[in-house]
């Protein structure tokens, strides 16, 4: 993402530039109400930028949108689009955006493992089940990228361990990853680097790739500060 901004109301985002490269996972944190989510919709096309572009392989999330999404996949806490399928109509649908790349293996396995109900309403799930459907969904489509809103919420220890083996997997085969995220040693395991949101602007970044102790204590005192 380059030079992206965007007003909605009192709230200004931006400008904020980020490169997330194949094979790299990249954190984002900041307090309720710091721009995460608005990033987010901007990132999925959602929102409308007023200014800046984001691009993935090459390509631009609104001029060129189809080619745009075969290069990323997006995760989010809400599954309205699905509310009303079961969790195996949920996959079928998903994998039919994905025809090119969909690894119908590695959906089966982790349905077993997950344990997730094909015949279940998407709807009826609890929040911990449909973020596993998202993850499920984001890694089976096998895409350059991947951006995911707080992709272990609701997720017990268990899971979300699952959930981390299975995106350095991704990561190890060159897929590129951009989270959000609050839980601070959960960053610190996981992410190459780390950008700081706050009040829409970019307060900081952290290269935590050369586990330099002195760029994780500031990072620990910049997630203390924001929550």
């Amino acid at each position: 993402m380059s030079g992206l901004e965007v007003d909605r109301g009192s709230f200004h985002l931006g400008p904020v530039d980020i490169t997330v490269s194949q094979g790299q996972v990249i954190g984002l944190v900041g307090h309720n109400g710091s721009g995460k989510t608005t990033l987010y919709n901007l990132l999925s096309g959602l929102l409308r930028p007023t200014a800046g572009a984001v691009t993935a392989g090459g390509k631009d999330n609104r001029k060129e949108e189809v080619e745009f999404k075969r290069n990323v996949v997006f995760v989010s806490d809400s599954n309205y689009v699905y509310g009303q399928m079961s969790v195996d109509q949920a996959l079928r649908f998903a994998a039919s955006f994905h025809r090119d790349s969909w690894d119908h293996a590695l959906m089966s396995s982790m349905l077993t493992t997950l344990r997730l109900p094909g015949d279940r309403k998407v709807k009826a799930l609890s929040k911990g089940m449909k973020t596993k459907l998202a993850i499920i969904i984001a890694l089976a489509a096998r895409r350059p990228f991947m951006v995911l809103d707080e992709p272990t919420s609701g997720l017990d220890l268990a899971s979300a361990q699952w959930f981390w083996k299975e995106v350095h997997r991704a990561v190890d085969g060159g897929t590129g990853v951009f989270l959000s995220l609050h839980n601070f040693d959960s960053v610190v395991a996981n992410c190459h680097a780390v950008v700081a949101l706050e009040e829409g602007c970019i307060a900081d970044t952290f290269d935590l790739s050369s586990n330099d102790p002195a760029e994780t204590a500031r990072l620990k005192t910049r997630m203390t500060e924001v929550g």
